[in-house]
């Protein structure tokens, strides 16, 4: 029987990571490809040689985060291009801020667009780790193959757990997504509460439905190639989340 090699590419620019995440990988993955790379140019420039089946990449390469623009990812221009956003309801006009999410990598394996841009409220948004952080977290990952690491142990039960019950009931949010295309623009939206608890009922439905016998897809799926987006959201109405989407177009 043919067997099929997993290639994973590594980017990051730091040396020391490369070879550490190759390690792991390499030991943790018997029998895969992995090779790096230094540069986002760097690992574009291979995509057509390595074909890799997985891509880790550090997004803060070159200074940003990157963005799916002309068929590919690209490093995010400076400007957030549109400062605000006009929400339904209650909420209003909002100052956006450029927010580096996981949409530039799965829409465009279920949509053919040239481009995918993601925004989040200036009003909620929490300073973003720059360029400076790749270079502590290099150090940080060898302490902790020293004596350090019984120090850190030490210091992790004494962190923060979280927000309150009671904060999290509060806590609301809005997802809106438009789609801009020859018949102009059409927008759809996403709302719900408690967003850590939500998380958690999310991943084990996902869970569930993977494991059902009668679950038929296969391979590196985004989300919406692995369950119909409309059903899954139903699933979820028990949580307290409510949508609306567009029209079919035609």
């Amino acid at each position: 029987m043919a067997t099929t090699t997993l290639r994973v590419l590594v980017v990051d620019e730091h040396p020391v990571v490369r070879q550490g995440v190759r390690a792991l990988l390499e030991r943790g993955l018997e029998g895969a490809e992995v090779t790096d790379a230094a540069s986002l140019q760097g690992a574009l420039d291979d995509m057509g040689t390595k074909q890799p089946d997985v891509t880790i990449v550090d997004p803060w390469l070159a200074g940003g985060d990157v963005e799916w623009r002309g068929g590919r990812l690209e490093p995010a221009p400076q400007s957030v291009g549109r400062g605000t956003w006009e929400f339904g309801g209650p909420i209003g006009r909002q100052r956006m801020v450029r927010y580096p999410a996981g949409e530039h990598i799965t829409v465009p394996r279920h949509v053919q667009t040239p481009r995918v841009r993601t925004l989040l409220a200036a009003s909620t948004a929490v300073p973003v780790p720059g360029p400076a952080a790749s270079l502590v977290m290099a150090p940080f990952q060898l302490a902790l193959r020293t004596p350090l690491r019984r120090a850190f142990e030490a210091l992790i039960p004494r962190l923060p757990e979280g927000p309150s019950d009671e904060s999290r009931r509060r806590s609301r949010f809005v997802i809106e997504c438009e789609a801009r295309g020859e018949g102009g623009p059409r927008r759809g939206w996403v709302s719900g509460s408690d967003p850590y608890g939500l998380t958690a009922r999310t991943t084990v439905e996902g869970a569930m439905r993977l494991a059902a016998p009668t679950y038929d897809r296969s391979g590196a799926l985004a989300p919406s190639q692995a369950f119909d987006a409309a059903d899954f959201l139903d699933s979820l109405a028990s949580a307290g989340v409510e949508y609306e989407s567009p029209p079919a177009a035609g």
